[in-house]
């Protein structure tokens, strides 16, 4: 029957996976899926594309954490990291942001969304940014969640925001947008400091708002404009119609 099934909905071809199996090597029933070169079609049957990444076994996912292919973020510091310094020595490094939490329950399993004990991370965003382009591509679980997603899809473009974010329930998310312009909004290091992303035509504007000292220690500043800031937070109505970010630590 290779090349003569058709799905009833969209009358596109179908196959069976796996071909002659009666089922995979982890037992799953076998199924039928769409094939590629049909994908523009659309079809109510078309199986969702699952969110994250889920895993058969407590053993698979330690694994992976092992080879820091998963992190499992318990939580976010709320207080910059201190530096220790050695006397007589100079400090020339950025201090690490993350420290070993406790064993969490997260439910990553592949089953009915069965649950392992993993080892755990406290960090900052400053800390996901670090090695980025190799972090992208790896699996975060951030506080809260139920899926361990790539961090590259978990960042969302203040860009594509639009004013109904503001009526919904939101949960913290990770951000990131393109400085446009950044000033003290004060006089001193405790003031707040302004600092504009680049947005949809829809919000208005859109503002990150936070202490001067803070922003200067992250390089955040007068000159900051054209860089890529990134931030963990809820969206929040400011004044007139301002919008800003209220960031964890980053």
């Amino acid at each position: 029957m290779r090349g003569a099934l058709f799905c009833p909905g969209c009358f596109t071809n179908v196959e069976r996976t796996p071909k002659e199996k009666d089922l995979f090597t982890n037992q799953r029933d076998p199924f039928y899926r769409h094939l590629k070169r049909w994908s523009h079609v659309a079809c109510v049957l078309r199986a969702k594309k699952p969110v994250g990444k889920r895993y058969d076994s407590w053993e698979e996912a330690k694994r992976a954490i092992e080879h820091e292919h998963l992190a499992i973020v318990k939580e976010f510091l709320q207080e910059r990291p201190e530096i220790e310094l050695v006397p007589s020595d100079e400090y020339d490094e950025t201090p690490v942001e993350d420290t070993d939490g406790p064993v969490s329950e997260v439910p990553i399993g592949r089953h009915q969304g069965e649950s392992f004990e993993l080892p755990s991370k406290i960090t900052t965003v400053a800390g996901m940014c670090r090695n980025f382009e190799k972090n992208k591509d790896k699996y975060f679980v951030l506080p809260g969640a139920i899926h361990a997603v790539k961090l590259a899809e978990l960042l969302s473009d203040v860009v594509d925001l639009d004013r109904s974010v503001l009526d919904k329930h939101q949960k913290p998310k990770l951000y990131y947008g393109k400085i446009l312009r950044s000033w003290n909004a004060g006089r001193y290091s405790t003031s707040i400091r302004m600092t504009r992303l680049r947005c949809g035509q829809g919000v208005g504007d859109f503002t990150v708002k936070m202490p001067d000292g803070f922003c200067q220690a992250k390089n955040i500043n007068d000159t900051s404009v054209g860089r890529i800031v990134m931030f963990y937070g809820v969206i929040t109505k400011n004044g007139g119609g301002d919008r800003s970010g209220t960031p964890r630590l980053g």
